[in-house]
């Protein structure tokens, strides 16, 4: 079997209890290039939450791949 890429892309969640709840808020950004690395994607993310007043819970690329026989 044999796997090709089709797309990348980053979920940021965003703690703020008096917003969003318990559970947070999460977003996600589609097509990450390939090579992004992992400290610009945080940097991303912190930059973000400070903007919305927020705290970073956490960061999870989604890389979705399509599987061949």
């Amino acid at each position: 079997m044999a796997t090709e890429s089709l797309s990348q892309s980053v979920q940021f969640t965003f703690k703020n209890e008096d917003k969003y709840g318990k559970n947070g808020k999460n977003r996600v950004f589609a097509n990450i290039k390939r090579n992004a690395e992992a400290e610009a994607m945080l940097s991303v993310g912190e930059a973000l939450s400070a903007l919305q007043g927020d705290e970073l819970g956490s960061t999870i690329l989604i890389d979705k791949k399509a599987v061949r026989k």
